[in-house]
């Protein structure tokens, strides 16, 4: 007997409760039993729930609300969307996932994310180990314009971050003005 993908992921669906915090097993599920750590990731089979579905469900908005969400470590999440990019299923993904997706990454760059633009699925993440998303963070805005053709204040904002952390101090000129002001320009 051959299961379908499109059959696993019927039984997911009839299965997965948003009241409840039960994690259902899945067959590319990325979780462990045990507490979630960076390193611990199971592999994806082929012929599993497409990843793009997954993304979609942990980047909802009655996920991103919940007191405990489901949760990815950033590394599987981020090999979910390189897989659903690969097959071209990022039409898929709705302009809040998107933003969702950068937000995510972008404050798990920052040891300071201001609160407006912060992601709530970070303070349920593992980050002992902290990591600059930046070039991931490129791609995801590239997507982003490319599928909806919008990018909002908070995409803006962490697009905006990247940007300077891309610039390095050599790129970084200092002028003291003749009123002791200074003034800040990047080479070109």
């Amino acid at each position: 007997m051959r299961v379908t993908s499109l059959q696993l992921f019927r039984s997911f669906c009839s299965s997965y409760s948003p009241s409840t915090n039960t994690h259902t097993a899945i067959p590319n599920d990325v979780r462990s039993p045990e507490p979630q750590t960076l390193s611990v990731q199971r592999p994806i089979s082929p012929g599993a729930v497409p990843g793009i579905r997954i993304l979609c469900r942990i980047f909802s908005a009655s996920n991103l609300t919940r007191r405990n969400p489901d949760v990815y470590s950033p590394r599987a999440l981020r090999g979910l969307y390189l897989g659903a990019s690969a097959r071209g299923m990022l039409n898929d993904l709705s302009g809040p996932r998107f933003s969702a997706i950068i937000s995510l990454f972008g404050t798990l760059s920052v040891p300071d994310p201001p609160g407006r633009f912060k992601s709530p699925l970070a303070q349920h993440m593992d980050t002992k180990q902290p990591r600059a998303w930046w070039g991931f963070i490129f791609q995801i805005v590239r997507d982003k314009k490319q599928v909806t053709g919008v990018l909002k204040e908070n995409d803006l904002y962490w697009l905006m971050r990247a940007r300077v952390s891309e610039a390095s101090i050599v790129d970084l000129n200092v002028y003291a003005g003749d009123a002791g002001e200074f003034r800040f320009y990047f080479a070109k």
